[in-house]
């Protein structure tokens, strides 16, 4: 009885979550709670926890759609222009190469500082004040890069982590499936009682909510991911070549 008693506690405490999660997600699409009350929610695709991306390919999606990141890369930009201008004052056929490019191997940035002047280059006032800002921004995209890719790498490697307990999860749930199976053939034979037959199908019942407590952490660790990235992994790659007006055609 004080088991029956904690299990409708948590039921009355589950359906308190899913009032919330509704009313999070009216919040979340701007419609209002009631305009959700008649809606079957769609739960298809869950089973389906495989890694949905590469870790490289996250980090390039990072250095790519991240707003940050892309902020920095053109202040960064702004300074090397600013730069290449002031030199280009006094050294016109001086010629400049790229100021970044995408490393595609590693997923990130790459800076080109170099900058070769004439030997009768005497360091003035602009050209110096100009390269000393594009370090500035330089030593702040590296940084804020840096930052970002290891948000990424810890992402990964979290929902990676939680994939393994959700399979540890789902090989104890198949081996009580079983132990259900012939518990309830012996209490069919009279070989036990009803008793041991509820009590495996409890233990089921709570491995059944620890698989849902692990999908959950699954979701979330993916969800973090999308964040790192700054792009849902759901979306099909179209959906990022196509304007939402060609989508619509």
């Amino acid at each position: 009885r004080i088991a029956l008693n904690r299990a409708e506690l948590a039921a009355r405490e589950s359906e308190r979550a899913v009032a919330l999660a509704r009313s999070r997600l009216a919040e979340a699409i701007g419609l209002p709670l009631a305009a959700l009350a008649e809606v079957a929610l769609s739960y298809r695709g869950l089973d389906d926890m495989s890694a949905p991306f590469d870790p490289v390919e996250a980090r390039r999606w990072a250095a790519q759609n991240r707003a940050d990141l892309l902020g920095a890369l053109a202040t960064y930009a702004a300074s090397q222009s600013a730069l290449q201008g002031e030199i280009a004052r006094q050294y016109p056929d001086l010629s400049f190469g790229p100021g970044y490019q995408l490393d595609q191997g590693e997923g990130k940035w790459s800076l080109g500082l170099g900058v070769t002047l004439p030997v009768f280059h005497q360091n003035q006032g602009p050209i110096a004040v100009a390269q000393a800002r594009r370090e500035v921004a330089a030593a702040r995209f590296v940084a804020l890069q840096n930052r970002v890719l290891a948000e990424v790498d810890r992402a990964s490697s979290n929902y990676t982590s939680a994939l393994g307990d959700l399979a540890a999860v789902k090989a104890i749930r198949a081996s009580l499936e079983q132990q259900a199976k012939t518990i309830r053939a012996q209490q069919a034979a009279g070989e036990t009682s009803r008793l041991e037959l509820t009590r495996a199908q409890i233990e089921l019942a709570d491995n059944a909510r620890a698989e849902l407590d692990a999908r959950l952490r699954v979701e979330q660790a993916l969800g973090a991911i999308e964040d790192a990235v700054q792009r849902p992994l759901a979306w099909p790659e179209s959906a990022w070549r196509d304007s939402p007006r060609n989508a619509v055609n």
